[in-house]
C-alpha cells in the first residue's frame, strides 16, 4: 500500500498542485493509496507513523527537503524501518534530496519512478537528538535560514511567487552582519582548528542550499560523510568562494577545505546556530555520526 504525506504549502503552493495531479493519476489507474495532509510544521513525522500503522509499506513525501526530513526521521525510528520505503514527489524550492538521487522534478514522472519500485539503501547523519538525510550546517548559512524564516519580506515575496529572493536578501544582509569565528573539528579522533570560519557543512549528498554542488564527491551510500568549510578574514573572499561553487571551481579555492569521516565533533569559540536539512536547531556543540544503510529510497533504476 502506498501512503502519501502531502505538504500543500511547500514550494509556495506547488505541493497542493502536484498532489492534485498525482491523486487523479492514482485514481485513474485504480492504484490503492492512503494520504495525510499537513496543516503546519512538525506534523509529517507523526503522520508518517500513522500511515505505517495503517499498513503502508511505502511512504511518499510530497514536498521539499523539510518534509522529507520529517518523514525520514519517522521512518528510521520505526522498529521495522528497513521494510519501509521512502518515495519522493519533489515540490520544494530547493529539492536537494531529489536532485542528488536523480528523482524527476516533474510530479507525474516522479510518480512513475515510485510505481516502478526500484530501491536502494542509503546512509543518514545523526546526533543524539536529530537525524538528517541531507546535511547539518553551522555558521552563516544557519543565520541566513533563521533570518529568512523570521523576515516579513519572506511572506510578501511568497505571495507574489518570488520566494527564492527572500534567501538572497537574507544572504546579502548576513554577509555584512555575520562575524566569523574559530571552529574546532574532531574528525574520527583527529582535531583541526579553523580560524575565521564562515560555514561548516557536514553532508551526505553533493547538493546544498538549493542546487549548490558544494561537495561534488559526496556519495549517499558509501558509509562516510563529507565536510565543506569556508574560512577567510575577508568578506570578499567569502563571496568569491560562494560564487565559484556554481562553476565547480570552489574545489580549488584557497578559502575552501574538504574533509570526510564517520564521526565528527564540532565546537567553536562561541555558540553557533545549526540548521538540519534546512530546519533550525540550537543543539551546539555538534557530535555527528554516519548511520550506514538505514534508509531505503525509491529512485530511478
Amino acid at each position: 500500500m502506498l501512503g502519501f504525506i502531502v505538504n500543500p504549502e511547500s514550494g509556495h503552493g506547488a505541493g497542493s498542485k502536484y498532489w492534485t495531479l498525482v491523486k487523479e493519476t492514482l485514481q485513474r489507474k485504480q492504484i490503492p493509496f492512503l494520504y495525510k495532509i499537513t496543516t503546519g510544521p512538525c506534523q509529517a513525522a507523526g503522520l508518517t507513523c500513522q500511515l505505517i500503522g495503517e499498513g503502508c509499506r511505502t511512504v511518499v513525501a510530497v514536498g521539499g527537503d523539510g518534509t522529507i526530513h520529517e518523514v525520514t526521521s519517522a521512518l528510521i525510528k520505526e522498529n521495522e524501518h528497513k521494510k519501509s520505503l521512502l518515495g519522493v514527489i519533489p515540490a520544494g524550492t530547493g529539492n536537494d534530496f531529489a536532485r542528488a538521487h536523480s528523482i524527476p522534478i516533474k510530479p507525474l514522472e516522479a510518480l512513475e519512478v515510485i510505481l516502478e519500485g526500484h530501491s536502494v539503501t542509503i546512509d543518514m547523519l545523526a546526533t543524539e537528538t536529530r537525524t538528517a538525510v541531507n546535511s547539518f550546517g553551522t555558521g552563516v548559512d544557519a543565520e541566513i535560514v533563521k533570518m529568512t524564516n523570521e523576515a516579513s519580506y519572506k511572506k510578501w515575496l511568497n505571495r507574489i511567487g518570488l520566494g527564492k529572493l527572500s534567501y538572497l536578501i537574507s544572504t546579502i544582509r548576513q554577509l555584512f552582519l555575520y562575524k566569523p569565528c574559530t571552529v574546532y573539528l574532531n574528525i574520527d579522533g583527529k582535531t583541526v582548528a579553523i580560524p575565521n570560519m564562515w560555514l561548516t557543512a557536514t553532508t551526505n549528498i553533493p547538493y546544498y542550499g538549493g542546487s549548490m554542488k558544494i561537495c561534488p564527491h559526496a556519495v549517499p551510500d558509501d558509509g562516510t560523510f563529507d565536510i565543506f568549510v569556508i574560512s577567510s578574514k575577508r568578506r570578499w573572499t567569502l563571496i568569491t568562494a560562494l560564487l565559484s561553487v556554481y562553476s565547480g571551481k570552489h574545489v580549488h579555492h584557497p578559502a575552501v577545505s574538504f574533509y570526510e569521516g564517520k564521526h565528527i565533533q564540532i565546537s567553536a569559540d562561541r555558540p553557533l546556530l545549526v540548521q538540519v536539512d534546512g530546519e533550525m536547531d540550537r543543539a551546539f556543540p555538534l557530535a555527528i555520526s554516519i548511520l550506514p544503510g538505514v534508509l531505503t529510497v525509491i529512485k530511478p533504476s
